[in-house]
C-alpha cells in the first residue's frame, strides 16, 4: 500500500509530466503557426504580383510571348520597332514584379517546353486540345 506521501508525488509527477507533454504541442504548434502564416504572406505576394501582370493588354501579352519566344529560342540579337513597342509595355509590368525581360523569357521558354514533353513532341489543333 502506498503512503500518502506516495500518492501525492505520483499524482504531481503524472501532472507535471502531462504539462510538459502538452508544453512540448504548443510550441510544435506555435511554429506551424508561424510557418502557415508565411505560406500566407507569400500567397498574398504572388496573388498581388499576379493582378500587376493581368492588367497587361491581351494583344500585349500574344505579341510579346511570341516575340520573346522566337528570340530565346533563335538566339535572335535585337527586336524590330514594333516588337520594342509592345516589349517595353511588358517590361514596365514585369518590373513592377521584380522579374527582369531575360527572366521572363526563360519562363516562357521553360513554359513552352514543359507543354512540348506533355503533349509528347506534337503540336495540337484546339480542337484536339480540347477533346485531351
Amino acid at each position: 500500500m502506498r503512503s500518502l506521501k506516495d500518492n501525492v508525488y505520483n499524482e504531481n509527477f503524472n501532472e507535471y509530466r502531462k504539462y510538459r507533454k502538452y508544453r512540448k504541442y504548443l510550441g510544435k504548434l506555435k511554429d506551424n503557426t508561424k510557418d502557415l502564416v508565411n505560406i500566407i504572406e507569400q500567397q498574398r505576394a504572388v496573388s498581388n504580383d499576379l493582378f500587376v501582370i493581368a492588367k497587361i493588354d491581351s494583344n500585349v501579352w500574344n505579341k510579346t510571348q511570341s516575340t520573346i519566344y522566337t528570340k530565346v529560342e533563335f538566339e535572335m540579337a535585337n527586336y524590330s520597332a514594333l516588337e520594342k513597342i509592345h516589349i517595353s509595355e511588358l517590361e514596365i509590368a514585369i518590373n513592377k514584379v521584380d522579374v527582369t525581360l531575360e527572366e521572363y523569357g526563360i519562363l516562357m521558354l521553360m513554359k513552352y517546353k514543359s507543354n512540348s514533353e506533355f503533349h509528347g513532341d506534337r503540336f495540337q489543333t484546339r480542337t484536339e486540345e480540347k477533346k485531351s
